[in-house]
């Protein structure tokens, strides 16, 4: 029993750290593609990994809420073999990112944390956002490239570390909604918020600017 409850806490606590590894696998990706236009395999193999774990872990835990998911999965795969007569690579790699994050919410809805281990999760995914606003300026004032939302046009914006503006939009605006959850009429008092809701006015789309007007 002692030795059940010692594995699970470790898996606890690597689990808080897992917001730096999909940070640090995103930077390097953009990095190394932004510089040499070659695009690592690094990305895609941690995130295959953990959709593994994590929807295996649902599987065990929780069968009936896959069910969805495997409804999606095979009325994909009939849309796919209708339109023509096989699944095209481009198009089930976009479905699976959109299924994703959903997974891994999923996830962290099942498997409990502590309330400790959760306020470290949070302080860690601020900490994230907090240098990646501060490259996004770094970034600005020094007209730096490699973290430009739009690397192939002339199009302004700035999105730090997140290799597409995209992500960069959603992950901010999830940011949002946490700052209101957490600090609900003090989220300006804190000044480390405030830079990170300043940044967001230089990511250059139009929905992180949606978001911002409706986050006011």
């Amino acid at each position: 029993m002692q030795k059940e409850l010692y594995r699970y806490s470790r898996l606890s606590n690597l689990l808080v750290w897992l917001p730096v590894l999909l940070f640090i696998t995103e930077a390097y990706f953009k990095i190394v593609l932004f510089s040499s236009e070659e695009e690592p395999q690094i990305l895609q193999v941690t995130k295959a990994i953990l959709l593994a774990i994590t929807g295996g872990y649902i599987l065990f835990k929780r069968p009936k809420s896959l069910f969805f998911f495997g409804l999606l999965s095979v009325s994909f795969l009939i849309g796919q073999w209708t339109l023509s007569e096989r699944v095209n690579s481009a198009v089930t790699v976009a479905f699976i990112k959109l299924l994703y994050p959903i997974v891994l919410l999923l996830f962290f809805d099942i498997y409990s944390l502590s309330i400790q281990q959760r306020e470290h999760l949070f302080r860690v995914f601020e900490y994230i956002m907090l240098i990646n606003a501060l490259i996004i300026f770094i970034g600005f004032l020094f007209d730096l490239h490699i973290f430009s939302s739009y690397p192939y046009g002339d199009r302004f914006g700035y999105n730090g570390l997140f290799v597409t503006s995209a992500t960069s939009s959603y992950v901010y605006g999830f940011t949002l909604i946490y700052f209101l959850a957490k600090y609900r009429e003090s989220v300006f008092a804190n000044i480390p918020n405030l830079i990170i809701i300043a940044s967001m006015f230089f990511l250059g789309t139009k929905l992180s600017l949606l978001l911002l007007a409706c986050f006011f």
